[in-house]
């Protein structure tokens, strides 16, 4: 929200190392990022 409210678009915000950032949309759309599937079959199941 503090983005917005600053006039900043175009940012993808997440969580890393237990911080909140964000970057620009495009840069982040371009890293490939590697994701474990035994950690997301797990929060599926979580999920139910």
């Amino acid at each position: 929200m503090e983005l917005l409210l600053t006039g900043r678009t175009n940012r993808m915000v997440g969580i890393q190392s237990s911080n909140i950032t964000h970057h620009d949309i495009d840069e982040a759309l371009k890293q490939e990022v590697m994701i474990d599937l035994e950690l997301y079959d797990l929060a599926g199941i979580l999920a139910r």
